[in-house]
């Protein structure tokens, strides 16, 4: 199975080296040229890709051709306009996905959608504005 992951940082490289662990190709993103060169390393096919909002990239195309998606990038928590910057940047990618073979997008998400409560929380407790962090917000 090809799998590309969209954002090899701290989460996106360990689920990466354990793919290619279990026999995957893995096709991985970063937004700096220097870690282009550990992806390689490690045996991802490297791309840098960047969304401001909009999908930026140069000879991008192969990311794209893949079985699965893990969308792994989290909304810019220094930004005043998180909810709506981080809404663009998964349309954008939304856009590019419906263009492409791929089947199947998993999309990791965070516990900051819900709101600081004691006891036990559940899917219906996630509501926009009640997360704990705008980045919260900009997730639901």
């Amino acid at each position: 199975m090809i799998i590309s992951i969209l954002g090899c940082g701290w989460l996106g490289l360990p689920l990466a080296k354990q793919l290619i662990k279990n026999g995957h190709t893995v096709k991985g993103s970063t937004t700096s040229d220097q870690k282009l060169a550990k992806l390689k390393e490690k045996g991802i096919l490297p791309f840098l890709i960047n969304l401001n909002p909009e999908l930026q990239c140069t000879d991008c195309d192969e990311f794209w051709q893949s079985d699965v998606l893990v969308l792994n990038i989290p909304p810019g928590r220094r930004r005043t306009d998180i909810v709506e910057f981080h809404t663009q940047q998964i349309v954008s990618v939304i856009d590019r996905v419906k263009t492409s073979p791929i089947s199947f997008v998993v999309f990791v998400s965070s516990t900051s959608v819900y709101p600081e409560k004691p006891g036990i929380v559940e899917e219906e407790d996630a509501i926009r504005g009640k997360a704990l962090r705008n980045s919260g917000n900009a997730l639901l």
